[in-house]
């Protein structure tokens, strides 16, 4: 049984877009754990696609130099700018 607060919360009106082949990174362990296997350093520049509402965007932000965050679903960019609003890279 997942503990839950290693969850991160989706807002409420997030649903899954079959169609999108969209799945949402809710695990916050497994966020991490791929944050860690990146290896980042302030020199580096990532690009992101498909980046949700930001899960993991929020962790990567922090440790490199520009972040570029992709998402086509219009639905996920307001939320997705609101969990990155904190970054300026």
């Amino acid at each position: 049984m997942k503990n839950v607060d290693n969850i991160i919360p989706l807002p409420n009106y997030v649903r899954a877009k079959k169609a999108l082949g969209q799945n949402f990174l809710i695990d916050k362990t497994i966020a991490l754990q791929i944050t860690d296997a990146l290896d980042l350093n302030k020199e580096d520049t990532v690009i992101e696609v498909g980046s949700g509402t930001g899960a993991l965007s929020s962790l990567i932000a922090p440790h490199c130099k520009k972040l570029y965050a992709i998402e086509t679903d219009q639905d996920l960019i307001k939320p997705l700018s609101a969990t990155l609003s904190d970054y300026s890279n």
